[in-house]
């Protein structure tokens, strides 16, 4: 599943149109290109058009179905391509239109594992959560590595008020990978839910030392502040210091004092900007929906 990518990727070394001629004429097998001519792909939607840029990927996927007696990898590589149409109509907003593409990148290869966790963001997206869920089991019965899966299937159970089957899907996680902090948030979220002591869980995941990815040190900063404020304050600034423009961070040292101040688990609204530029309305909405859905919280 894709979301945005042409925003978060460096510019394309050639263009898509070049990128379709060497896979077309099979100068370049498709899984030597696959990674940028997706990323071509995006950005020709963001500065060809949408209608341009899928006739170009469809003309692609039309030359790989022409072949006869196709092989394991022509077969895998049509259902790629066909996930990469799926992706784009996603990433345009036409998620009905995206489960017909993933659907038949799933009949070109009932083995590849993309297919199945494109199309469950696109039936949450039309509100079908249940064939959202059954996709994301396939998904991770193909890859059983792909840990954020394991994550979003979690927390559709919980919204459906599953939370035995929400914490057996994040245990069968940490058997896999004990120190995912990730993981172990969204087991403490649960806990909350039923009413169980996590203390044990938070000193598990502040003793975890790593290099952390973004998402894990605002974990590790959301744990600390119920700890440590001396800790919170020197790891805050730290973060400031590696993602400046990340409102992510500002949200969470609003939200702590807001909470020093009134004991409250609900943030009202405010003018959230980051330590060095004003965040547009649209990121701040996002950024709040994000910081809302991890932890839990409620804007006023």
């Amino acid at each position: 599943m894709k979301t945005s990518k042409a925003l978060e990727t460096n510019p394309c070394r050639e263009t898509l149109s070049s990128y379709k001629k060497k896979i077309c004429s099979f100068t370049a097998p498709y899984s030597d290109c696959k990674e940028a001519f997706e990323d071509c792909a995006y950005l020709s939607c963001e500065s060809n058009g949408f209608e341009h840029t899928v006739d170009a990927v469809e003309m692609v996927a039309h030359v790989f179905e022409l072949i006869e007696d196709k092989n394991e990898e022509i077969i895998r590589d049509l259902s790629h391509i066909y996930t990469l149409i799926g992706d784009l109509y996603q990433f345009a907003g036409k998620s009905v239109e995206s489960i017909e593409w993933f659907e038949k990148a799933i009949a070109a290869d009932d083995r590849n594992p993309i297919p199945y966790q494109s199309i469950a963001a696109s039936f949450i997206k039309i509100g079908n959560t249940d064939k959202a869920i059954q996709s994301l089991i396939q998904e991770i019965s193909l890859d059983p590595t792909d840990y954020s899966s394991y994550l979003v299937l979690s927390n559709h159970y919980v919204h459906k008020g599953k939370v035995a089957e929400a914490r057996s899907c994040i245990e069968k996680l940490l058997d896999r990978d004990a120190e995912n902090m990730r993981g172990l948030h969204m087991l403490v979220r649960i806990c909350e839910l039923t009413r169980e002591d996590s203390r044990f869980l938070t000193m598990r995941i502040l003793s975890i030392i790593k290099h952390y990815d973004k998402k894990e040190l605002i974990i590790r900063l959301w744990y600390l502040a119920g700890e440590n404020q001396f800790l919170f304050k020197n790891t805050l600034a730290e973060a400031y210091q590696k993602y400046p423009t990340e409102p992510l961070f500002t949200i969470l040292e609003q939200y702590v004092d807001t909470i020093v101040a009134k004991d409250s688990k609900n943030l009202a609204q405010g003018d959230y900007a980051t330590k060095n530029h004003i965040v547009s309305p649209a990121i701040l909405e996002k950024k709040k929906l994000e910081f809302s859905e991890l932890f839990g919280v409620k804007f006023l």
